[in-house]
């Protein structure tokens, strides 16, 4: 099951130009401005999720590039201090079917599956108007890679009674001569 995130960006401006934004997750109190973004927390095994983000300009004047490319970059990172990607686009397998649904909207989804994961996105805009960087803590777990550790577990445990039933074996033989 998908579940549904909505973040609503709001530009904040000095007279004509934006010098910061205020993002919510929408239908929570999670708000806030530069330095105090809410990180958006993917909760693990919760599923993927299908994240809308909204430019709430009350002048209408912001809006995304028209790649959806240049318009959300997202990149795996070490921690949360890490940063806003230094790459162009999407490099998290995490992320897919990345688009730009008009002037002021874009969707993606999150897999949130496999190993907890630190994204961090930027969101980019039209007419030289200041970026915004805010993070997602994916916590993983979700889908075919929940599992993995406790497969390897239980191949490496059968590999080992393997081979102590192979050398109980050899010495079995050994002691029939």
């Amino acid at each position: 099951m998908t579940k549904e995130v909505d973040l609503r960006v709001v530009p904040i401006r000095d007279g004509d130009t934006v010098v910061n934004w205020e993002l919510e997750v929408v239908g929570t109190n999670h708000k806030g401005t530069s330095g105090s973004y809410p990180k958006l927390h993917l909760d693990k095994d919760s599923s993927r999720h299908e994240i809308t983000v909204t430019i709430a300009d009350p002048l209408h004047q912001v809006k995304f590039p028209h790649l959806v490319e240049d318009a959300i970059w997202i990149s795996e990172v070490p921690d949360v201090n890490a940063g806003s990607p230094t790459q162009k686009g999407v490099t998290s397998s995490q992320i897919k079917d990345l688009s730009r649904l008009n002037d002021t909207q874009i969707v993606f989804t999150d897999k949130n599956n496999g190993q907890e994961r630190i994204l961090s996105y930027q969101l980019n805009f039209d007419n030289g108007v200041i970026p915004l960087d805010p993070i997602i803590e994916n916590g993983g777990g979700t889908g075919p890679g929940v599992y993995q550790n406790y497969i390897l577990y239980a191949a490496g445990a059968a590999l080992l009674i393997a081979v102590v039933f192979f050398f109980i074996g050899r010495a079995y033989q050994r002691s029939l001569k």
